[in-house]
């Protein structure tokens, strides 16, 4: 790593740290430009890591989306081993992190990492991938396995060069995952032996990381049968969480210790039901305000979004979301589908502008805009301003007839647009080119060819369309 790159990712590094993700996504997009021309490539793959995490820590994960793609065409283009791993786990991450998590990808992504992973020489990327495999196969119920796996990681995390309060801390991290693993395993002599080194350094640990081991400790008594001592320990571990104010933590403590006393029939067993319905109940209180308070955020955000996505004038998308929207449609194709693109050009627009003023070319626009977004939820077609008087369309389908009557269809129904004008009205006049292809390409290729087409039909008239023909 050079010394300026070094020092613009240290930078952005530590804004990440320090949670200030507004200045992270600043200053990310330069600091990617930059060290893509020194040719810094793992260093790309981690910057779009922590840019994707930025969006996602703001409640963007559209955006976050939308930079996974970004960082997909880089690895495609440029990719290593190393910011190929830092690729999948991203994408694992991003797809484990919403509602949309859908198993089939994130195993495939888990797979790739995996695969990546024997690879590459890094005992830290080593670590990372043998750790997300280890909670991916805990997440399936696969607790083997994921012992296996998460033993791998404990290897690599101690020979990893990070500081040294890092490096403990991932240590202790994993030691405490597999107490649980080994307790589920029923390998409690190998649990318990864990348990008594992270006991001992518990004060160099998180509060929730505190919890979390109490909690531990509690589950390994309360599998052997030793109930009493369990409930000793839950016991514990509830009022620990009142000094870090974690009520979920709280409830499970409350829970494990109701059914240990139903298990010895303990006198307070009716007693703490009690409890736990209390705890329950403010946990409920606390997941109500949450929602509140994050649908006030969805409004922000979505606002944001808006702002950020959307041409001011003509309400549909500005030209980097376009090109962003498009990219997905253009990633996930295959070659039995067909893609069309038009670059759709408002004739004579100077001279409406010249003879009737801007306001009147404001509002051609506006009505161009409002019949593309008409028809692109007609033909699921996805609809931009290019700039000035130009628009861009994009659909696919698997029928190469239907596309090209897209076409025609889209150019009637704009050339009947009009515009008023005090008692007069102006009609729309419209070029287009076009071109339709079912070859795996990128964005840039697809928009020089609808562009060569345009400029032929502007070359010989105007007001019509015409697709791109290859003469090669």
């Amino acid at each position: 790593m050079s010394l300026e790159t070094g020092a613009i990712f240290s930078t952005i590094q530590s804004a990440f740290n320090d949670k200030k993700y507004k200045d992270v996504l600043e200053q990310v997009n330069v600091a990617i430009d930059l060290v893509k021309s020194h040719n810094e490539r793992f260093i790309v793959a981690k910057l779009y890591d922590i840019k994707i995490n930025s969006y996602m820590f703001i409640g963007l994960p559209a955006r976050a989306h939308e930079t996974l793609t970004e960082f997909h065409s880089f690895i495609e283009q440029y990719g290593t081993v190393e910011s190929a791993i830092w690729f999948h786990l991203c994408a694992v991450n991003l797809w484990e992190s919403g509602s949309s998590a859908i198993d089939g990808i994130v195993y495939r992504h888990v797979k790739k990492a995996l695969a990546y992973g024997t690879e590459t020489t890094d005992p830290n990327l080593k670590r990372r991938v043998y750790g997300m495999m280890s909670s991916y196969l805990m997440n399936i119920g696969k607790y083997e396995r994921s012992c296996d796996y998460l033993e791998l990681a404990f290897f690599y995390a101690q020979l990893t060069v990070e500081q040294k309060q890092v490096k403990e801390s991932l240590i202790y991290s994993m030691m405490v995952d597999l107490v649980y693993l080994n307790t589920v395993l029923e390998r409690f002599s190998i649990a318990e032996n864990i348990n008594n080194v992270v006991y001992q350094h518990m004060d160099d640990m998180s509060s929730y990381q505190k919890g979390i081991i109490l909690q531990n400790c509690g589950y390994l008594f309360m599998q052997q049968g030793n109930y009493e001592r369990a409930i000793e320990e839950f016991q514990q571990l509830a009022l620990y969480t009142d000094t870090f104010k974690d009520t979920s933590l709280k409830a499970i403590a409350y829970q494990y210790m109701c059914e240990c006393m139903e298990k010895i029939n303990h006198p307070d067993l009716i007693k703490m039901f009690k409890m736990q319905v209390k705890v329950l109940n403010d946990l409920l209180d606390e997941r109500e305000t949450e929602h509140a308070l994050e649908a006030e955020m969805n409004i922000q955000r979505n606002q944001i979004l808006h702002q950020t996505s959307i041409d001011a004038l003509t309400d549909i998308y500005n030209r980097k979301y376009f090109e962003l929207e498009a990219a997905k449609i253009l990633q996930h194709l295959d070659k039995s589908t067909y893609t069309l693109l038009a670059i759709i050009d408002l004739d004579y627009f100077k001279q409406i502008n010249d003879t009737y003023g801007h306001l009147i070319g404001d509002e051609a626009l506006k009505t161009v805009g409002s019949r593309l977004k008409t028809f692109a939820l007609q033909k699921k077609a996805i609809v931009g301003r290019y700039g000035g008087d130009e628009f861009l369309l994009i659909c696919s389908n698997k029928n190469r007839r239907r596309l090209e009557g897209f076409a025609e269809t889209l150019h009637r129904d704009l050339s009947l647009l009009t515009v008023e004008n005090d008692s007069n009205i102006i009609h729309l006049s419209f070029s287009i080119g076009l071109t339709l292809t079912n070859r795996l390409d990128s964005l840039k290729p697809l928009l020089h060819q609808a562009d060569e087409a345009l400029y032929s039909v502007k070359k010989n008239g105007r007001g019509y369309f015409a697709f791109y023909h290859d003469n090669t």
